[in-house]
């Protein structure tokens, strides 16, 4: 057992901890709205406005374009599920309804985003 690097020589285990020693990468994304948010802040500040009415006055078209994407995405999942419920109440086959709803089983396709505008409020 060489325990060099107790030997008190400035020889140290050699760790890989490259995650701690970098700072965390952000997106462009990520870093244009904080850079955004920073200048909406020193710019109330600056003012004398209100900082949380000129935030959500900055975030309330983004949040209203995410729920108009939400409701457009809901209704490609529930068409499936209508129209197989449609033909199978007018043929009387249940085959249409059970391969409808198999498409609302599927995993939300918005959910990463709707994650992302939670973290605004």
């Amino acid at each position: 057992a060489n325990n060099s690097w107790m030997s008190g020589t400035g020889n140290t285990p050699k760790t890989n901890n490259s995650a701690i020693d970098e700072p965390k990468t952000l997106s462009i994304g990520q870093t244009l709205v904080r850079k955004l948010l920073k200048t909406i802040t020193r710019y109330s500040d600056a003012n004398s406005l209100d900082r949380q009415n000129e935030i959500r006055e900055f975030l309330a078209p983004i949040e209203r374009r995410c729920q108009l994407r939400n409701e457009k995405a809901a209704l490609q999942q529930l068409l499936p599920a209508y129209a197989g419920y449609t033909i199978s109440l007018m043929t009387g086959n249940p085959l249409p309804l059970l391969i409808g709803a198999a498409a609302l089983t599927q995993p939300d396709p918005m959910m990463d985003e709707n994650s992302n505008v939670s973290g605004f409020r």
